[in-house]
């Protein structure tokens, strides 16, 4: 099932995985992203725990950043990808462990100066 937020279409996981995981009631919460992220001059955005990419794909369209997503499910990896092609952006995509990767990562969360 593919829906829509804020301009950006989401192919969800099966009802029976949970591997994947897409929660309908923190869209507020990514709007209110957007609205912070938007204040600060950053060039970047992290998201280490990405699943299917709502957040690092909001960030993408609205503030055109880099962005950086990751999760540890191959089957949220896959579904992020195809969420990538659907919305045709491109993101970093990154299948790690989130506490290594953030390690390797860190220097791109800095704002610009």
């Amino acid at each position: 099932m593919i829906i829509e937020e804020e301009g950006i279409k989401l192919e969800l996981p099966a009802l029976l995985h949970k591997k994947a995981f897409y929660n309908p009631k923190m869209r507020v919460v990514r709007s209110l992203n957007i609205e912070i992220y938007s204040a600060f001059n950053f060039k970047n955005f992290l998201d280490l725990l990405a699943s299917i990419g709502a957040n690092s794909l909001r960030i993408k369209k609205e503030l055109n950043l880099d962005v950086y997503a990751n999760d540890i499910s191959k089957e949220a990896i896959n579904l992020m990808k195809r969420n990538t092609e659907i919305n045709n952006l491109n993101i970093n995509i990154f299948n790690e462990n989130a506490k290594y990767l953030s390690l390797s990562l860190i220097h791109i969360s800095e704002p610009t100066r």
